[in-house]
């Protein structure tokens, strides 16, 4: 996944390491159980990639689950991804918090 490019799908890895970079550093290492993409597919007003994904290992798999899977699933599978992913990005934004108190 490049950023930039558009894609309206997340993903679960679920064998492998991934790295996520954007400008070329390092935000953050994904490892199986992480998913990634999901902002593209919950955003309003964009699904462009804002990182590019990268495998650190030899093999890596991934589950990807389309955005149009999510739109049509019950209301109560989607608030149960949208309560995982809400709990993902506030663990992303408190690491992303504490590198820039750290600069």
């Amino acid at each position: 996944i490049r950023e930039g490019d558009v894609g309206d799908f997340f993903c679960f890895l679920i064998d492998g390491e991934l790295k996520v970079t954007k400008n070329g550093r390092t935000l953050n290492l994904l490892t199986v159980g992480d998913c990634f993409g999901e902002m593209a597919v919950i955003s309003k007003s964009t699904s462009t990639r804002g990182a590019d994904i990268v495998a650190l290992s030899e093999e890596a798999r991934i589950i990807t689950v389309q955005g149009d899977a999510m739109r049509q699933a019950s209301d109560a599978c989607r608030m149960h991804f949208y309560q995982a992913f809400l709990e993902v990005l506030t663990s992303r934004l408190t690491i992303a918090n504490a590198r820039l108190a750290a600069l």
